[in-house]
């Protein structure tokens, strides 16, 4: 299996695409491909502590209904969208998009890469 390469592919073909994550919901990077390598240990601790914003969210709807799951999430800001989707329920993927991007093909390209890497997580 190889993550990176999934990651990698990503970046490369969304150019608005600063930076794409695989996260484990203990907070720690399991892969990640970043455009900027400058900016690796900012979205590096960024991604980390977006996990806790994950976890709540998590309590949020376990509470509202029990069978309600968290699939997907998008945070805006002024300066990224911020699109988280499950993988498994212990991995996520978190992409940093640029504005300019376009969300839609974004939302497009992290559920096919979601479904990729559940299906090598299911070959494990």
């Amino acid at each position: 299996m190889n993550l990176q390469a999934y990651l990698d592919q990503v970046l490369a073909d969304l150019p608005a695409c600063e930076s794409v994550w695989l996260m484990g919901m203990d907070g720690l990077a399991v892969a990640r491909a970043v455009r900027d390598p400058r900016t690796s240990d900012e979205m590096e601790s960024f991604a980390a502590e977006y996990t806790s914003v994950i976890q709540a969210l998590h309590r949020v709807f376990q509470r509202m209904a029990a069978d309600a799951h968290l699939f997907e999430h998008i945070h805006t800001t002024g300066r990224y969208y911020l699109l988280a989707r499950f993988v498994t329920p212990s991995y996520y993927v978190l992409m940093c998009l640029r504005p300019d991007g376009l969300l839609g093909q974004a939302r497009y390209r992290l559920q096919r890469l979601c479904q990729r890497l559940a299906t090598e997580f299911e070959s494990l």
